[in-house]
């Protein structure tokens, strides 16, 4: 089964792969936080992170899969390497895939943006 091997600062993350249809991602995202009021933000402190996540969906069981995140700091090293394995670490939270809630969620933010972009079109 392919999959992903993650590691960070020489030292093993996670083994993640799913072994069925399905989809895994890699993400890693620096975010500086900032106030409702102003969009001021602190850099280099908690208001600023950077962290990877390892997570996809197994479409069969209608799952979706999250490894462990990891926090990261500035110095730090990501590797990843595809890798093909006869197994992997398990994720650390699995979800149920709820159809309806995602249609129902879809339909109200299309009524969201029509409302929006229809009273600009005077």
């Amino acid at each position: 089964m392919i999959g992903f091997e993650i590691g960070a600062n020489g030292a093993k993350h996670c083994w993640a792969g799913i072994g069925a249809p399905g989809d895994l991602q890699i993400n890693i995202v620096w975010v500086l936080r900032h106030s409702q009021e102003d969009f001021t933000g602190t850099p280099g402190t908690a208001d600023e992170t950077v962290s990877l996540s390892v997570g996809g969906k197994a479409y069969a069981k209608a799952e979706y899969l999250n490894w462990p995140y990891l926090n990261l700091k500035v110095g730090d090293e990501v590797t990843i390497r595809v890798v093909d394995r006869d197994s992997f670490d398990a994720p650390a939270t699995r979800g149920v895939i709820d159809h309806e809630k995602a249609e129902e969620y879809l339909k109200e933010l299309f009524e969201r943006l029509k409302r929006k972009y229809e009273s600009t079109q005077s």
